[in-house]
C-alpha cells in the first residue's frame, strides 16, 4: 500500500517556522534595493541628500551646513543622532569620498531597514494573533471558557497576510517603506516593537525602546 504524502508550503513544527522572518527579511531587501539600482540619484530629490550629507559630517569630523529655510540654521541640532550616526556608520563601510558610493550605501542601508521593518511587523502580527481568540470562536467570553488560542503555523499565515494586505491595499505605505530615504522607518519600527514588547509582556524592552526611540527620531 501506497502512503499518501502530504504537501505543505509551511514548515511541520513550530520550530521550523521561525525561518519565516528570515525569508521575508531577504525578500523584502531584494524588492527594495533592486529597483534602487537602475534609479540615478535617489527616488525622492530633497530629504534623502540631506540626511546622507549630514551622516557624512560625521565621518569627515565636519560642520554642517543645515537647510536655509529651517529653524536648525539659528538652533542647530541633531534631531536623528542615531539615524545618522548609524547610516554614517555604514557608509563607512564604502568609498565615503565618492558621492556615488555614499548614494549606493545609503540605498543598501534603507533597504536592510525596510526588511527588518517587515520582519518586525510579521512578528507583531503573529504575536497579536496569537494573543487574539480564533476566528472559529463568535464569543470569546461564552463560547472559549478554555481560553483556545491560534496555534504556530495559524498565526504565520496570518502574520503573512498581514504584510501581504498592506502592501497591497496601500501603495503609500508601500513607497515609504520600501522607497522613501527617511529616518520615519526607524520609529515605525520602534513602535511596532513597542507593540510587540506589550503583547508578550517584555516590559523590559519596552523601556529600552523609549530610550532608543527619542535618540532616533524627533517627536
Amino acid at each position: 500500500m501506497v502512503s499518501k504524502m502530504k504537501i505543505s508550503i509551511f514548515p511541520k513544527t513550530e520550530r521550523n517556522l521561525n525561518i519565516i522572518p528570515l525569508f521575508i527579511g531577504v525578500i523584502i531587501f531584494l524588492i527594495a534595493l533592486i529597483p534602487q539600482l537602475f534609479i540615478s540619484g535617489f527616488a525622492t530629490k530633497d530629504d534623502a541628500y540631506y540626511h546622507i550629507t549630514h551622516a557624512y559630517t560625521y565621518l569627515q569630523d565636519a560642520p554642517i551646513t543645515y537647510p536655509v529655510f529651517s529653524t536648525l540654521t539659528e538652533r542647530p541640532a541633531d534631531l536623528w543622532f542615531l539615524y545618522h550616526t548609524s547610516l554614517s556608520l555604514f557608509t563607512g563601510l564604502f568609498d565615503e569620498s565618492n558621492p556615488e558610493m555614499r548614494v549606493l550605501s545609503s540605498k543598501i542601508y534603507h533597504s536592510l531597514l525596510s526588511a527588518i521593518f517587515f520582519i518586525v511587523f510579521y512578528v507583531t502580527a503573529r504575536a497579536y494573533a496569537h494573543h487574539t481568540t480564533p476566528l472559529y470562536i463568535k464569543s470569546p467570553a461564552e463560547e472559549n471558557p478554555r481560553g483556545h488560542k491560534n496555534g504556530p503555523r495559524t498565526c504565520a499565515v496570518i502574520g503573512i497576510f498581514a504584510i501581504l494586505t498592506a502592501l497591497a491595499f496601500s501603495p503609500e505605505f508601500s513607497f515609504r517603506m520600501l522607497a522613501l530615504f527617511r529616518p520615519h522607518i526607524l520609529m515605525v519600527t520602534l513602535t511596532l516593537a513597542a507593540f510587540w514588547s506589550i503583547l508578550t509582556s517584555r516590559f523590559w524592552f519596552l523601556c529600552l525602546l523609549s530610550i532608543l526611540a527619542s535618540l532616533f527620531y524627533s517627536f
